[in-house]
Order: C-alpha cells, then sequence, then structure tokens
C-alpha cells in the first residue's frame, strides 16, 4: 500500500477517535489483525459471552498439537479454551497445528456437518 494512503488513514483515525468514545485498547492506534486476536480486545470479549442465537446449530473443530493435553492445549497460536464453543452440537479435535482447515480429518468433519444439515430440510 501507498505509504501516504496509510498515512492518510492513520490521521484519518486519530482524528475520529477523538470524537467517538474508543475504548483505550482502540484508541491510541490503528487496530491491527493481531490486536483484533487479542484476548484483551474488547470486541472479542462481548463475542466470548455471547450465547448462540436461539435456532442455530454450531458446530466446532478445533485444532490441538499432537501430544497436547486437550483442555490445556492450543494450535501453536490459538489456546483450546479460546476455541471452545459452549452449546456447541459437536466439537472435533484434530491432531495439527494451526492451519487446520486444509487437515483431511477437518475436510472430513466439515462434510459430516454439511451432510447432516442437508438431511434436516
Amino acid at each position: 500500500m501507498p505509504s501516504d494512503l496509510i498515512k492518510g488513514g492513520a490521521e484519518q483515525f486519530s482524528r475520529l477517535s477523538g470524537q467517538l468514545k474508543l475504548s483505550a485498547f482502540l484508541r491510541d492506534k490503528i487496530p491491527t489483525s493481531v490486536d483484533g486476536m487479542s484476548p484483551n480486545n474488547p470486541v472479542m470479549k462481548a463475542l466470548v459471552e455471547m450465547p448462540l442465537a436461539p435456532g442455530i446449530t454450531g458446530n466446532s473443530i478445533i485444532a490441538v498439537l499432537p501430544g497436547k493435553d486437550i483442555k490445556t492445549g492450543n494450535d501453536g497460536v490459538v489456546e483450546y479454551s479460546s476455541a471452545h464453543i459452549d452449546g456447541a452440537e459437536s466439537e472435533y479435535i484434530v491432531r495439527t497445528g494451526h492451519s487446520a482447515q486444509g487437515h483431511p480429518l477437518a475436510i472430513e468433519e466439515v462434510r459430516r456437518i454439511l451432510l447432516k444439515h442437508i438431511n434436516k430440510k
């Protein structure tokens, strides 16, 4: 991205952040993708507290590195405890690293979930 575009965006964000009632987490800088995943991010905190909406079925596919205890383990980036969703209909643990979306077992679990839900219609 051109530096003048980035600088202009940063200046605009700084100007607006003074007018908006932003939390300290967001007020002093332009949030990055890393900030977005921080456990201190107020948006992430709110999402964690939000239950699944009535009528919505949730399923989880969570990566945990091989050899790690599931409940205290992680995928090298995200802790199991952060990925776990209370109230999910199913939770499938794939013993792999963070980029689990291409793992054959994760793909098969997505297929299982889709077939189950398509048959409900």
